[in-house]
């Protein structure tokens, strides 16, 4: 799961021994420039022990750092293109931010994904499919079954 926060919103976490995260959005405070995205966070755990979570949680700063780290912003900062999700959806980048943080991680299948999905954002020639026994064939390379990984 992954979410932003935005500035009117009820949050609270904790790392460390005890940690947790509290999130309640602010209902009809909108989502424009009224009420800003302050963070975002990304939350997995392994599949049926959905009380073992563990998240990521990534505050303006550290979302900022990674846009501004992002050829596409780079390029749309520069005019070599007109348009870029960081400043068509901001909301949707943090979010994205945030999934790539926990997804370090995350199982080799899912790293794996996040490789393949970098590239594709770069442009590069990719592939990937679904073989009949479960299995994904990423670039030549059998992964395991669908459902083995975390949520």
């Amino acid at each position: 799961d992954a979410q932003v926060v935005r500035q009117k919103d009820a949050f609270e976490y904790a790392s460390g021994t005890d940690p947790f995260l509290k999130h309640i959005p602010a209902i009809g405070a909108g989502r424009g420039n009224d009420n800003p995205v302050v963070a975002a966070y990304a939350i997995s755990w392994p599949k049926g022990h959905r009380a073992d979570r563990v998240f990521d949680v990534l505050d303006l700063p550290d979302i900022i750092a990674r846009r501004d780290r992002s050829s596409g912003w780079r390029a749309f900062q520069a005019n070599k293109i007109k348009d870029t999700p960081w400043a068509s959806d901001f909301p949707a980048m943090a979010r994205k931010s945030a999934v790539r943080a926990r997804a370090n991680h995350l199982p080799w299948q899912v790293q794996k994904a996040e490789e393949l999905e970098g590239r594709h954002d770069r442009g590069e020639r990719t592939w990937a499919e679904k073989m009949p026994d479960g299995t994904v064939n990423i670039e030549g390379e059998a992964l395991e079954a669908e459902g083995n990984g975390h949520g």
